[in-house]
């Protein structure tokens, strides 16, 4: 019977095995906690760059509509000008014809 570990030893034993388990399971749960702040951290980035994406579509939307304005705005002063300076010239042209 000298092979045979005494109960105290036993009990020893499996207060020992619980420890270890119980340490395995806060390790994996450490783990799960770094791998979630993780995944929070990338899902945060992903977030941001998708805002600066639609950010830059925004931008890139307005500037072009400003452009189209302008132009629009430019061509038509461009037009009034011509139309002014022709009826002057014509105007200067039949001075030219009475006198």
């Amino acid at each position: 019977m000298a092979d045979r570990p005494e109960p105290a030893e036993m009990r020893h034993a499996s207060v020992d095995i619980e420890r270890e388990k119980l340490a395995l399971e806060r390790a994996r749960l450490d783990f799960a906690r770094e791998k979630l702040a993780a995944d929070r951290q990338k899902a945060r980035w992903t977030a941001v760059m998708i805002a600066i994406s639609l950010l830059a579509i925004v931008v890139t939307l307005w500037v072009g509509l400003l452009q189209q304005y302008l132009k629009a705005r430019d061509d038509a002063a461009l037009e009034a000008a011509q139309i002014v300076t022709a009826a002057q010239d014509s105007h200067r042209s039949t001075r030219k014809w009475e006198a």
